[in-house]
């Protein structure tokens, strides 16, 4: 009896080894098979994108470039007029559903700055329709063409606010990303982005 029990305690933390053997074996393969699929070295898989989710892809540094392209002070005005763009008219109870008053961005704030424009005065404020300037429009189709790689960034200082004196270390490294963008973009423009959004 007592050798029959080393025996079947033997079996049972010989099973758990190899088992423990296993795990680890596929895992390794795992690891390997993945650097292999990623690694840097192979050229082919530096421009695979899944098809219909990279159109937000570049968000990170296209969305820095026009707040400071188009000097907007806080990022949220831009998110205002993306979200008011599609909209096209508004009152001021419209206007007021968006999460912005504690930020200090209000309705009159976004008129005072140039990015909205009373198009209907009504006898009471709250019966006035709004809509985006030409100014605003022009903010919100500049984002969709920067993130599509429809426009792409500029070497001259002008044009590229991350070269300007104002910008700060960060900005070096936003640039190197745009760039890469720009280069995607030129390398594969039957398909990268353009397709996924309208200006429409």
């Amino acid at each position: 009896m007592g050798n029959k029990g080393k025996t079947t305690a033997t079996n049972k933390v010989g099973r758990r080894a190899m088992e423990r053997f296993i795990n680890g074996k596929t895992v390794l393969n795992q690891q390997t098979k993945s650097r292999s699929k990623y690694s840097t070295f192979q050229k082919t898989h530096r421009i695979n994108f899944r098809l219909g989710f990279d159109l937000l892809q570049y968000n990170i540094v296209v969305r820095p470039f026009i707040c400071k392209l188009h000097r907007i002070k806080h990022p949220l005005e831009l998110d205002a007029l993306l979200y008011l763009y599609p909209i096209q008219f508004f009152t001021t109870k419209d206007f007021a559903e968006l999460p912005l008053r504690q930020y200090n961005i209000t309705l009159k704030s976004c008129v005072d700055t140039g990015y909205l424009k009373n198009v209907v005065v009504g006898f009471h404020k709250d019966r006035s329709v709004y809509s985006l300037s030409d100014f605003g429009i022009n903010i919100v189709q500049d984002y969709y063409q920067y993130l599509s790689g429809e426009k792409t960034i500029n070497d001259g200082k002008y044009k590229n606010p991350f070269r300007a004196e104002d910008s700060i270390k960060i900005d070096a490294q936003r640039e190197k990303v745009m760039v890469r963008l720009k280069e995607q973009t030129e390398k594969n423009p039957s398909k990268f982005r353009k397709s996924l959004y309208s200006k429409e």
